[in-house]
């Protein structure tokens, strides 16, 4: 019984974690829609943004890692032709 009740409170604790973290979440995400009312209509809008945003960054990292690879490459190759 006293080992329910252990689990039970650490349980307890665990959603009470995260629902603090949703509130704090839940704020931000106001106060942004708050502030740019003229871009965000809802939270899901804040969200969609966020999704565009992170998807474009990774495609221009990747893009810029081939960039590079392909300036190296081409380095290595003048200066096998200079030799």
């Amino acid at each position: 019984m006293k080992e329910r009740r252990r689990q039970l409170k650490e349980l307890e604790q665990k959603i009470v974690g995260k629902i603090e973290k949703m509130v704090r979440y839940d704020k931000f995400l106001m106060d942004v829609i708050e502030q740019y009312s003229d871009e965000f209509e809802g939270p899901e809008n804040v969200v969609a943004r966020y999704k565009t945003l992170k998807e474009s960054n990774e495609r221009l990292k990747k893009s810029i890692r081939l960039q590079e690879q392909t300036s190296e490459l081409l380095a290595e190759q003048t200066v096998s032709y200079e030799k």
